[in-house]
């Protein structure tokens, strides 16, 4: 069984940013079906980002994946 998404502060202020701008942008596309484009445009982007830069964990221990992450902070400072 899967727990709920708990709430956050931060969560709260992404949530209203992200808000902010999409109305910010519907003056841009006010062609019938701006905002699909939008979101179709943004699958493929999203995808290739995780696929570049989220590493694979399935089947890997919890401390497997910490020092993944660990040697990715090492290298960026």
């Amino acid at each position: 069984m899967t727990r709920p998404l708990e709430a956050s502060p931060r969560r709260g202020r992404h949530n209203v940013v992200l808000t902010a701008a999409i109305a910010g942008l519907g003056g841009c596309f006010s062609a019938r079906g701006g905002a699909y484009w939008i979101h179709a445009a943004m699958g493929p982007s999203t995808r290739w980002f995780c696929w570049k830069f989220v590493p694979e964990t399935q089947g890997k221990h919890p401390a497997d994946i910490q020092a993944i992450f660990q040697a990715r902070a090492d290298t960026d400072t």
